[in-house]
This record gives structure tokens, C-alpha cells and sequence, in this order.
């Protein structure tokens, strides 16, 4: 029996994916127009709720914690509902960071309503189940709106500075885990919490800490958790970077500051170091490509070495899409490609780079046995370019 598809097969199956493509795209195309269906302002609690199907209800009322109501008629639901969100705001209020109390705040300073801002479609649906947040599309424009009943309620929490220091704090907490994991890649809930109270000098409230972490995660999705803790969006085998970690015991997490775990929080965040710039630069003039595509490969071939391919991988990868006409391509790819690595931080090595536990290495003997393995994140063969960047086989140069 041959497992070769025969060519009507393979047509059908082409047909089959072809007819499920477009079978997502019509669904998401009537989602996306009944989110952003013709809405009157200024609009009530109850309008803003009549607006929904009562599944959406229903998980309105899970996010509000309201409990028993599973049996409840819709216009029984938006009953209660309704009389429950102007009392339920602070209690929402305070699982946000700053970036989303302002949006509240800047909807109740204008009248309950503004243009919207480009949203995602998991952060269009975090504000419709929140019970608290409205759109739709007035006078031909996207709007977010908030109901009438707490427009006051929401100017009088801008004031508050109670809240505002909660909201600060949160924030804080945020950018913090968003910063650690971009260096770490996976973290457990003990050692994300243990990191944090070092870079805070106080203790975490853990039950309050999660609550924020995982609603502000619904909105902005920069990290995931499963059972292996927390992980950055990037890090494809969280169980891996755990097991790096842990053959690595006696070796410290890299001592960031504060200043770089916060710098790191902030969205499509790279670190650039001398041998990026470099990279980058020898792209654009060896093969004529744009900055923006010389840095988007760069920073692909850093964090392939940040989740531990080996330059074999890499090589590989760019292969597939820069032409290698020659031995001399070859050794002018590496002779830049190899710097890049060995200088970027890694998610096997607790956010050190090769370059740097090479050093500790070697100035200090001592510390020998903290370093095992770091020769393995970037393999190089004997007769691979020296990872020097003299442009030398490896055998002939550091390697003899």
C-alpha cells in the first residue's frame, strides 16, 4: 500500500482546507459585523446589553462572578445584570493597569464615547464580555462607548487615589512579568513570583497578583500558561526551556536592572546589541534588501539562537529564502551571523549569552562546573567558520 496521495485526492483535500479557509473567514466577517453594528448614543446598560445573544450574556455574568443564573430567560439575564455593573465597577477597576482605566476615563470625559482605537479581535471581545464596554459604529465611525449610568462613576474613580495607586501597581506587576519572560522564556508560578518581589523589595500579594496577571493576559496576550508555568508567546516547548533551566541549578538568572525588565515589557521590544546593527547592515548591502526586512530576519535568527537552534538551523532557515552562491556567501553570513549569536541572550542559558558565560568561564575557574553545556546552544562543527568572526574554519582557529 503507498502513502502518496493521488492526484484526485490531493484536489479534494486542497478543496476541503480551501472550503474551511473561507468558512472561517465568512464567520469571522459576520462577527465582525455584528461587534461593530449601528449603535445609538448615548446608549444604557440595558440597550448595550440588548445588543448581545444570550450566550454573550452569559459570559457577561461569569466575568462578573455571578453565580446561579444559568437557567435565567435573556431579558431575565439583562435584568440582573443591569443591576449589578453599576456596583461592580471599582471591583473591575481594580484588576486593570493604567492603558485600560484611561480608555474608561477618556470615554467618560467625552461624552461616553470615542473613536475607536484598532483592536484586536480577542481585545474587542475581552471589553464586550466585561459588561462595561460597548461598540459599534455611529454616524459611519467605529466607536467604544460606556453606558450612561456610570459615566459620573468612572470621573470619580479617575480622582481616587486609592485606585490610582492599585492601577500603578498593576501596571507595575504587568510590564514586570511581560519583561522577565521575554528574558527567561518559561518561568513557574514560584520562581515568576520570587524574580518579582526581588525587583519590588516587598512581598507579592500572590491571589491578587494572578487575578490582574490573567485578566490583563485576556487583553493583551503576551504570554500563556500551562503546566509548566509561565511562558513567553514566543517559546514553543515551555517543558524544554524548564529542563535547560533546571540542568543549569547552580547558574543565577541573569541580574537585569529594573530599567531593562521593564524596557522589555514593551510590545515588539528587541534587544539590539552591536552584532544586530552590524547584521542588519551587511543584509541591506550584500543583498540590497529594505531595513525593515534586513531587521525582521535579524531579529528571526536571534530568536531562533534565544530558543536554542544551533547555527546549523539557522544557516539553514536562511537558506531557504537568501541564495548561498558561494563559499565566500558562506563565510560572510557566518562571520557575521556567529557575533549575533553568541551575543544574544537565551532562554537555555536564564537570559546570559554564550559570549558571557564564556568569559566567567574562563576568568574563573572556579565557576566551571555553573557553565556546562553552553558550548551546546550554538554547535560549531569542525569545519564550520570560527565563532571568533576571523572567517576561519573552526579547526584551524580557536578549535586547534
Amino acid at each position: 500500500m503507498t502513502s502518496k496521495l493521488s492526484r484526485n485526492d490531493a484536489n479534494k483535500l486542497l478543496h476541503a482546507l480551501k472550503e474551511m479557509k473561507n468558512d472561517v473567514l465568512e464567520r469571522e466577517e459576520k462577527l465582525e459585523k455584528r461587534y461593530w453594528s449601528e449603535i445609538t448614543l448615548p446608549i444604557t446598560i440595558k440597550e448595550g446589553l440588548s445588543r448581545y445573544t444570550k450566550d454573550e450574556l452569559h459570559d457577561i455574568r461569569k466575568s462578573l462572578g455571578i453565580e446561579k443564573a444559568s437557567a435565567l430567560k435573556k431579558a431575565e439575564l439583562i435584568d440582573l445584570i443591569e443591576d449589578i455593573i453599576p456596583k461592580a465597577l471599582r471591583e473591575f477597576c481594580v484588576r486593570l493597569d493604567e492603558e485600560r482605566f484611561r480608555l474608561l476615563v477618556k470615554m467618560a470625559r467625552s461624552g461616553g464615547y470615542i473613536s475607536a482605537p484598532k483592536l484586536f479581535k480577542h481585545q474587542a471581545q475581552y471589553l464586550r464580555e466585561s459588561g462595561f464596554v460597548y461598540m459599534g459604529t455611529f454616524n459611519g465611525q467605529k466607536v467604544l462607548t460606556i453606558p450612561v449610568e456610570i459615566i459620573e462613576s468612572v470621573q470619580a474613580l479617575a480622582k481616587d487615589k486609592e485606585l490610582n495607586k492599585v492601577l500603578q501597581r498593576n501596571t507595575e506587576w504587568i510590564n514586570l512579568t511581560n519583561g522577565l519572560l521575554y528574558y527567561y522564556g518559561t518561568l513557574t508560578s514560584f520562581q515568576l513570583i520570587d524574580l518579582l518581589e526581588k525587583y519590588l523589595d516587598e512581598p507579592v500579594e500572590v491571589r491578587e497578583f494572578f487575578d490582574v496577571i490573567f485578566n490583563a493576559n485576556k487583553y493583551k496576550k503576551e504570554h500563556f500558561v500551562d503546566s509548566e508555568g509561565f511562558s513567553n508567546f514566543e517559546v514553543e516547548e515551555p517543558s524544554v526551556i524548564k529542563k535547560e533551566h533546571k540542568s543549569r541549578s547552580s547558574l543565577e538568572y541573569y541580574p537585569f536592572t529594573k530599567k531593562q525588565i521593564l524596557a522589555a515589557s514593551e510590545h515588539d521590544f528587541v534587544d539590539k546589541n552591536k552584532h544586530h546593527v552590524r547584521f542588519v547592515n551587511f543584509l541591506m548591502e550584500y543583498y540590497e534588501v529594505d531595513k525593515e526586512d534586513a531587521e525582521a530576519i535579524t531579529s528571526d535568527c536571534a530568536l531562533a539562537a534565544k530558543s536554542g537552534d544551533t547555527l546549523n538551523d539557522i544557516m539553514e532557515f536562511l537558506e531557504s529564502f537568501l541564495e548561498f552562491d558561494s563559499l565566500e556567501t558562506v563565510e560572510a553570513i557566518t562571520s557575521h551571523l556567529v557575533p549575533l549569536l553568541n551575543h544574544t541572550r537565551q532562554w537555555f542559558l536564564k537570559g546570559w549569552s554564550p559570549n558571557e558565560l564564556s568569559a566567567m568561564r574562563d576568568d574563573t575557574p572556579g565557576r566551571r562546573g555553573n557553565l556546562a553545556a553552553v558550548e551546546k546552544v550554538i554547535k560549531i562543527g569542525r569545519n564550520d567558520p570560527c565563532i571568533c568572526g576571523s572567517g576561519k574554519k573552526y579547526k584551524k582557529c580557536c578549535g586547534k
